[in-house]
Protein backbone atom coordinates (compact mmCIF):
# COMPACT_ATOMS: atom_id res chain seq x y z
CA UNK A 1 0.00 0.00 0.00
CA UNK A 2 1.51 3.26 -1.05
CA UNK A 3 0.73 6.00 2.05
CA UNK A 4 1.11 9.65 1.85
CA UNK A 5 2.50 11.38 4.86
CA UNK A 6 1.17 15.28 4.59
CA UNK A 7 3.61 18.18 6.56
CA UNK A 8 0.95 20.84 6.89
CA UNK A 9 0.91 23.87 8.18
CA UNK A 10 -2.77 24.71 9.56
CA UNK A 11 -4.20 27.68 11.53
CA UNK A 12 -5.97 27.65 14.74
CA UNK A 13 -9.33 27.95 14.45
CA UNK A 14 -9.56 28.55 10.52
CA UNK A 15 -11.16 25.23 10.32
CA UNK A 16 -13.36 25.97 6.77
CA UNK A 17 -9.58 26.96 5.67
CA UNK A 18 -8.15 23.85 7.00
CA UNK A 19 -10.37 21.68 5.69
CA UNK A 20 -9.52 23.41 1.69
CA UNK A 21 -6.76 23.15 2.23
CA UNK A 22 -6.48 19.65 3.24
CA UNK A 23 -8.72 18.58 0.24
CA UNK A 24 -5.71 20.01 -2.08
CA UNK A 25 -2.78 18.30 -0.60
CA UNK A 26 -5.01 15.11 -0.54
CA UNK A 27 -5.61 15.37 -4.50
CA UNK A 28 -1.70 16.28 -4.60
CA UNK A 29 -1.29 12.64 -2.94
CA UNK A 30 -3.66 10.82 -4.98
CA UNK A 31 -1.68 12.31 -8.59
CA UNK A 32 1.69 10.18 -6.85
CA UNK A 33 -0.55 7.32 -6.51
CA UNK A 34 -1.35 7.66 -3.06
CA UNK A 35 -4.00 5.05 -1.29
CA UNK A 36 -4.08 7.02 1.82
CA UNK A 37 -2.72 10.39 3.08
CA UNK A 38 -1.94 10.90 6.60
CA UNK A 39 -2.44 14.30 8.00
CA UNK A 40 -0.73 15.49 11.33
CA UNK A 41 -2.45 15.82 14.74
CA UNK A 42 -5.41 18.23 15.11
CA UNK A 43 -4.49 19.22 11.13
CA UNK A 44 -7.71 20.66 10.96
CA UNK A 45 -7.98 22.57 13.71
CA UNK A 46 -4.28 23.38 14.43
CA UNK A 47 -2.28 22.90 17.34
CA UNK A 48 -2.79 24.01 20.17
CA UNK A 49 -6.52 24.96 19.62
CA UNK A 50 -6.50 26.11 23.72
CA UNK A 51 -9.67 27.18 25.02
CA UNK A 52 -11.57 27.18 21.65
CA UNK A 53 -12.17 23.72 22.49
CA UNK A 54 -14.63 24.54 25.16
CA UNK A 55 -16.81 26.27 22.66
CA UNK A 56 -19.87 24.00 21.08
CA UNK A 57 -19.75 26.48 17.86
CA UNK A 58 -16.11 25.24 17.66
CA UNK A 59 -16.98 21.21 17.45
CA UNK A 60 -19.94 22.14 15.15
CA UNK A 61 -17.69 23.50 12.97
CA UNK A 62 -14.89 20.45 13.06
CA UNK A 63 -17.43 18.03 12.67
CA UNK A 64 -18.88 19.47 9.69
CA UNK A 65 -16.26 19.74 7.92
CA UNK A 66 -15.15 16.50 8.91
CA UNK A 67 -18.36 15.61 7.03
CA UNK A 68 -17.63 17.63 4.20
CA UNK A 69 -13.97 16.29 3.93
CA UNK A 70 -15.71 12.78 4.04
CA UNK A 71 -17.68 13.39 1.30
CA UNK A 72 -15.31 15.20 -1.17
CA UNK A 73 -11.59 13.45 -0.05
CA UNK A 74 -10.83 11.61 -3.31
CA UNK A 75 -8.87 8.76 -1.56
CA UNK A 76 -9.36 8.02 2.14
CA UNK A 77 -7.43 10.28 5.02
CA UNK A 78 -6.46 9.17 8.29
CA UNK A 79 -6.03 13.13 9.98
CA UNK A 80 -6.31 14.96 13.68
CA UNK A 81 -9.43 16.18 15.30
CA UNK A 82 -10.67 16.73 18.27
CA UNK A 83 -14.09 15.02 19.23
CA UNK A 84 -16.99 16.42 20.77
CA UNK A 85 -16.40 15.00 24.00
CA UNK A 86 -12.93 17.08 23.47
CA UNK A 87 -10.51 13.69 22.80
CA UNK A 88 -7.64 14.49 20.57
CA UNK A 89 -8.47 12.06 18.13
CA UNK A 90 -7.25 10.46 14.63
CA UNK A 91 -10.28 10.16 12.44
CA UNK A 92 -10.67 8.12 8.96
CA UNK A 93 -12.37 9.78 5.83
CA UNK A 94 -13.77 8.59 3.24
CA UNK A 95 -16.84 7.86 1.16
CA UNK A 96 -19.15 9.69 3.03
CA UNK A 97 -17.56 8.57 6.80
CA UNK A 98 -16.15 10.08 9.24
CA UNK A 99 -14.83 7.78 12.10
CA UNK A 100 -12.13 8.45 15.04
CA UNK A 101 -10.14 5.82 15.20
CA UNK A 102 -7.15 6.85 17.54
CA UNK A 103 -7.28 8.53 20.60
CA UNK A 104 -4.37 10.59 22.44
CA UNK A 105 -3.96 8.58 26.01
CA UNK A 106 -0.96 10.58 27.14
CA UNK A 107 -1.61 13.88 27.38
CA UNK A 108 1.38 16.57 28.23
CA UNK A 109 1.29 18.79 31.16
CA UNK A 110 4.72 20.30 31.40
CA UNK A 111 6.66 22.89 29.91
CA UNK A 112 4.87 24.97 26.75
CA UNK A 113 2.42 21.64 27.35
CA UNK A 114 -0.97 22.45 29.09
CA UNK A 115 -3.10 19.43 27.48
CA UNK A 116 -4.60 18.23 30.69
CA UNK A 117 -6.63 21.38 30.52
CA UNK A 118 -7.97 21.15 27.36
CA UNK A 119 -8.58 17.55 26.68
CA UNK A 120 -9.65 14.40 27.89
CA UNK A 121 -7.42 11.46 27.56
CA UNK A 122 -8.21 8.53 25.52
CA UNK A 123 -8.09 4.56 27.17
CA UNK A 124 -6.17 1.80 26.89
CA UNK A 125 -9.40 -0.01 25.99
CA UNK A 126 -9.89 2.16 22.58
CA UNK A 127 -6.47 0.96 21.85
CA UNK A 128 -6.33 -0.61 19.23
CA UNK A 129 -4.56 -1.28 15.35
CA UNK A 130 -6.38 0.51 12.75
CA UNK A 131 -7.04 -2.07 9.55
CA UNK A 132 -6.90 -1.25 5.95
CA UNK A 133 -6.16 -2.80 2.44
CA UNK A 134 -4.80 -5.87 4.58
CA UNK A 135 -2.12 -3.77 6.76
CA UNK A 136 -2.78 -3.32 10.66
CA UNK A 137 -1.68 0.57 11.31
CA UNK A 138 -0.56 1.58 14.63
CA UNK A 139 -2.03 5.18 14.21
CA UNK A 140 -1.37 7.37 17.67
CA UNK A 141 -0.85 10.43 18.69
CA UNK A 142 2.52 12.56 19.38
CA UNK A 143 3.37 12.38 22.95
CA UNK A 144 1.71 8.16 23.35
CA UNK A 145 5.11 7.33 21.46
CA UNK A 146 6.96 9.04 24.23
CA UNK A 147 5.81 6.95 27.20
CA UNK A 148 9.20 5.49 28.32
CA UNK A 149 11.42 9.02 27.58
CA UNK A 150 9.08 10.69 29.90
CA UNK A 151 8.31 7.81 31.82
CA UNK A 152 4.99 7.33 31.85
CA UNK A 153 3.01 4.40 33.53
CA UNK A 154 1.04 3.71 30.58
CA UNK A 155 2.80 2.82 26.65
CA UNK A 156 0.49 3.12 24.21
CA UNK A 157 2.48 1.47 21.57
CA UNK A 158 3.58 -1.01 23.61
CA UNK A 159 -0.53 -1.89 24.25
CA UNK A 160 -0.76 -1.26 20.44
CA UNK A 161 2.24 -4.09 19.58
CA UNK A 162 0.83 -6.75 21.52
CA UNK A 163 -2.29 -6.69 18.72
CA UNK A 164 0.10 -7.17 15.86
CA UNK A 165 0.41 -4.16 13.81
CA UNK A 166 2.08 -4.19 10.65
CA UNK A 167 3.43 -0.50 10.97
CA UNK A 168 3.42 3.10 12.59
CA UNK A 169 1.74 5.58 11.82
CA UNK A 170 2.64 8.77 14.24
CA UNK A 171 0.46 12.20 13.95
CA UNK A 172 2.14 15.02 15.66
CA UNK A 173 2.43 18.51 16.31
CA UNK A 174 5.79 18.69 18.28
CA UNK A 175 7.23 22.16 18.69
CA UNK A 176 10.74 23.04 17.72
CA UNK A 177 13.86 23.54 20.13
CA UNK A 178 17.28 23.45 20.20
CA UNK A 179 18.35 19.55 19.51
CA UNK A 180 14.88 18.51 19.28
CA UNK A 181 14.92 17.34 15.76
CA UNK A 182 17.55 15.33 16.40
CA UNK A 183 16.55 13.65 19.40
CA UNK A 184 12.92 12.87 17.91
CA UNK A 185 14.99 11.64 14.98
CA UNK A 186 16.64 9.04 16.98
CA UNK A 187 13.47 8.32 19.36
CA UNK A 188 11.49 7.02 16.35
CA UNK A 189 14.59 5.54 15.08
CA UNK A 190 15.18 3.27 18.11
CA UNK A 191 10.97 2.66 18.15
CA UNK A 192 11.38 0.98 14.32
CA UNK A 193 14.03 -0.75 15.79
CA UNK A 194 12.71 -2.31 18.71
CA UNK A 195 9.34 -3.35 17.49
CA UNK A 196 10.66 -4.34 13.86
CA UNK A 197 8.00 -2.58 12.37
CA UNK A 198 8.35 0.68 10.21
CA UNK A 199 7.66 3.83 11.56
CA UNK A 200 5.66 7.22 9.37
CA UNK A 201 5.72 10.41 11.04
CA UNK A 202 3.25 13.00 9.65
CA UNK A 203 4.11 16.35 11.58
CA UNK A 204 2.48 20.08 11.85
CA UNK A 205 4.86 22.14 10.82
CA UNK A 206 4.33 26.37 11.03
CA UNK A 207 3.89 28.97 13.93
CA UNK A 208 0.91 29.30 16.10
CA UNK A 209 0.51 30.85 19.38
CA UNK A 210 3.83 31.63 19.83
CA UNK A 211 4.92 28.05 19.38
CA UNK A 212 7.03 27.34 16.22
CA UNK A 213 6.81 23.27 14.71
CA UNK A 214 9.36 22.16 12.32
CA UNK A 215 7.33 19.40 11.22
CA UNK A 216 9.40 16.42 11.60
CA UNK A 217 7.96 14.17 8.78
CA UNK A 218 9.91 10.80 7.98
CA UNK A 219 9.78 7.36 7.41
CA UNK A 220 11.94 4.59 8.98
CA UNK A 221 12.23 1.20 7.52
CA UNK A 222 12.17 -1.73 10.29
CA UNK A 223 15.15 -2.22 10.47
CA UNK A 224 16.01 1.86 11.69
CA UNK A 225 17.21 3.14 8.09
CA UNK A 226 15.93 6.53 7.37
CA UNK A 227 13.23 5.95 3.89
CA UNK A 228 12.23 9.31 3.77
CA UNK A 229 12.65 12.81 5.63
CA UNK A 230 10.64 16.04 4.97
CA UNK A 231 12.71 19.54 4.77
CA UNK A 232 12.04 21.34 8.17
CA UNK A 233 9.82 24.60 8.32
CA UNK A 234 8.59 23.93 5.46
CA UNK A 235 4.78 22.15 3.72
CA UNK A 236 5.93 18.74 1.74
CA UNK A 237 4.69 15.62 0.38
CA UNK A 238 6.30 11.99 0.79
CA UNK A 239 4.98 9.10 -0.36
CA UNK A 240 5.76 5.07 1.14
CA UNK A 241 5.45 1.59 0.75
CA UNK A 242 4.04 -0.29 3.24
Amino acid sequence: MQIALCQFNPVVGAIRENAERLLSWAHRALQQEAELVVFPELALCGYPPKDLVFLPDFHQAVQSALKSLAERLPLPAILGAPTPKRCNAAYFCFQGEAKPIAFKRLLPNYQVFDEARYFVAGSAQQTAPFSWKGKRLGVHICEDAWSEVIGYSENPLQDLALQNCDAWIHLCASPYETGKPAFRQELFRKLAIQYAKPFAVAGQVGGNDGLIFDGGSMVFGASGQILWMAQPFEEHLGVFSC
